[in-house]
């Protein structure tokens, strides 16, 4: 008899612990607060709002992050350069990057100049670890897109590129003096297709700004030409590249203007 009592009271005992459970549950969220302690408010906080709070931290910092990134650091890209198969460093490229942009009278924190390195020979690709076909479309869909405005190569690679008609002649975007102060470094190249004897790129062999890039190794094209895409619409800040890189255009333009 005592046993069915005791059966009776457990189950009577749970029935209101139960009840009151359910009670407190339904008790408001700030009554709830007011009757625990320090230790019951931590176990309560840890146990149903925790896991949000640390899910809420990280979308926010995320949505900081791609903000601060997008709009905050995002740079205006004032040119771009395409540079085939070459190697070189990231630190010296930027430098030279920001030297450009400075030489231009811009602010390097606000503006970019992208002399970004793209591989069309597959044994070049390979030791660099990039895919050929995706750099190909690449280069091509920013030249489609006038995106593109300069771009600097071997002959050999360069001649995809000059028999498509994308390369402009010298003489249509520089000067006569710049093309007669830089005749010891023209290329002309000596096709079918190309018979009038004018200059389709500048050769930057043994050129110590451009070289400067390749200061912590690299420089795998022996002989580098610069070119400028025929339809872009920064030609200007070509030439003042190849007059960044060729300080003697800026010596003999003054003697001229005196």
């Amino acid at each position: 008899m005592a046993m069915n009592l005791e059966g009776k009271k457990t189950e009577l005992d749970d029935k209101k612990a139960s009840i009151y459970q359910k009670r407190n549950d339904e008790e408001p969220e700030k009554d709830k607060w007011k009757h625990m302690n320090k230790q019951e408010r931590w176990k309560h906080f840890k146990n149903y709002y925790l896991k949000f709070v640390v899910i809420g931290l990280v979308v926010v910092a995320l949505i900081g992050f791609f903000f601060y990134k997008d709009l905050v650091t995002k740079k205006n890209v004032v040119y771009q350069c395409a540079i085939l198969n070459e190697v070189a460093l990231e630190g010296p490229i930027e430098e030279f990057q920001n030297q450009f942009v400075e030489y231009l009278g811009m602010n390097p924190n606000k503006n970019l100049s992208s002399f970004h390195l793209y591989f069309t020979d597959s044994k070049v690709a390979q030791s660099a670890g990039a895919s050929v076909s995706t750099d190909l479309t690449a280069v091509s869909s920013l030249i489609f897109a006038k995106q593109m405005d300069g771009m600097i190569a071997s002959e050999e690679d360069l001649q995809r590129y000059l028999e498509s008609g994308v390369l402009a002649d010298l003489t249509t975007v520089l000067s006569k003096e710049d093309v007669i102060t830089l005749q010891n470094h023209l290329y002309i190249p000596e096709d079918d297709t190309h018979k009038d004897g004018h200059p389709y790129g500048i050769r930057l062999k043994d050129n110590p700004i451009y070289d400067s890039i390749f200061s912590q190794g690299g420089g795998i094209v022996e002989d580098p030409i610069f070119c400028i895409l025929v339809n872009s619409t920064k030609q200007d800040r070509s030439e003042k590249f190849l007059h960044f890189i060729y300080p003697q255009l800026d010596s003999d333009s003054k003697d001229s203007e005196n």
